[in-house]
């Protein structure tokens, strides 16, 4: 082979190399693009199943192996098109948790942060539980645990073993000592004062 064929081969092994640097922005670009759909797809689908937040969402994907930068970008879009809104969630994680499971505000708060909402939309999410709400739900707890005591307390033993499983009950939802005590108590007497009036008509 000549220096011209030499030349010539060394022109085209260069135009091989420029087309090949030319289509690979391309091809990244184009797996970029099909590895985001699939992480958008996936997102869709968690958001379907039930509103997450915004860490939550994150960790999630992050967990099913999409690059950080891709979730970066595509948490953005969902921000902005608000598919996903931490104020809203934490508002309705609140709502509806205190209201169909009677969880506490304690524990409500504490669930939240572990969601990765921050001290402030915490606060604004919990203030729609007052003093009041609190009582009020633990009352409801309190009482329909009451309702499976069938027998009146013949001693102090059993009032105690009773009072203990209705306080059970309110701890494992969060209510402090203090509204447990005062709750359990109420119920347990309100209770007995029934299977009275229960056994007197008997």
């Amino acid at each position: 082979m000549n220096s011209r064929d030499n030349r010539l081969a060394h022109i085209e092994k260069l135009r091989q190399m420029i087309a090949e640097y030319n289509a690979q922005p391309q091809s990244v670009c184009e797996e970029e693009t099909a590895q985001k759909t699939q992480a958008r797809r996936r997102a869709l689908l968690l958001i379907e199943q039930r509103q997450r937040s915004h860490y939550e969402l994150e960790q999630k994907l992050c967990s099913l192996g999409f690059a950080p930068e891709i979730i970066a970008s595509l948490l953005e879009d969902f921000v902005q098109s608000k598919l996903i809104d931490d104020k809203n969630f934490a508002y309705e994680w609140v709502r509806q948790r205190h209201q169909m499971r009677g969880k506490s505000k304690y524990v409500l708060g504490r669930e939240l942060k572990e969601k990765g909402i921050d001290a402030a939309l915490r606060q604004e999410a919990l203030s729609q539980i007052d003093e009041n709400t609190e009582h009020e739900t633990a009352k409801k707890i309190a009482a329909k645990k009451a309702e499976k005591i069938t027998d009146i307390p013949v001693n102090n033993a059993q009032y105690i073993k009773n009072m203990r499983s209705i306080m059970g009950m309110l701890a494992r939802r969060g209510f402090s000592y203090s509204i447990s005590h005062t709750m359990a108590q109420q119920a347990l007497e309100e209770r007995i004062e029934e299977l009275k009036e229960s056994s007197a008509r008997a």
